[in-house]
């Protein structure tokens, strides 16, 4: 049950700004940016939901995407479309955060796919570009798939009697809180069982 991480972008001045401009977290820390200028990496289906909700409380919300297009569900798209003080900007990668005087953040430069510069200020950004599952101390005992993530039957089970996996580091649908400790429970139960057999 060793969970994710967000999977970061590697760029200029990320590394210093995470957690002090930089999130990966909307409802945690999205109140700090009411009536600020922030801007959310990303156009799937997270980066969508959390976009929508940071425009409820942030007077500017920048997309920035790397495709010509969300990837997001429909529903979640035209929610985020229909905000007013939604900008985006498709085909564009971040090169690098940019800091103040005190190293503070004040946005990032992008380069378009035609090659054009723009630095677009803000507040505050959010990362949404996909999880990286915390495995690979496991991975070599052949229980995970090609992404790194645990492969494991309802009875959370792997392929390796005795090794369970739960939770977000597990091949699943849904990850969230109320999944994680689901998996953790039915994971004792059956484990505590295995257990048993042994004696």
């Amino acid at each position: 049950a060793s969970g994710t991480v967000p999977r970061r972008l590697g760029v200029e001045n990320e590394d210093m700004l995470a957690s002090r401009g930089i999130s990966w977290c909307a409802i945690c820390d999205g109140p700090m940016y009411k009536n600020k200028e922030v801007i959310v990496v990303g156009g799937g289906n997270s980066a969508v939901e959390e976009a929508s909700y940071l425009a409820t409380l942030a007077t500017k919300v920048t997309v920035i995407q790397d495709m010509p297009h969300l990837t997001a569900d429909k529903k979640a798209q035209d929610i985020l479309t229909s905000k007013t003080n939604v900008d985006f900007r498709f085909s564009s990668k971040v090169n690098k955060f940019v800091l103040g005087n005190s190293g503070e953040m004040l946005g990032v430069e992008i380069t378009n796919s035609k090659g054009e510069k723009e630095v677009i200020n803000a507040d505050g950004a959010f990362e949404y570009i996909g999880l990286i599952p915390v495995t690979t101390f496991v991975s070599k005992l052949g229980i995970t798939n090609k992404f790194g993530y645990i492969e494991a039957n309802e009875k959370m089970e792997t392929k390796v009697a005795g090794v369970y996996g739960a939770g977000d580091s597990n091949v699943k649908q849904i990850r969230q809180v109320v999944t994680a400790t689901s998996d953790g429970a039915i994971a004792v139960q059956n484990a505590l069982k295995y257990l048993e057999t042994l004696n």
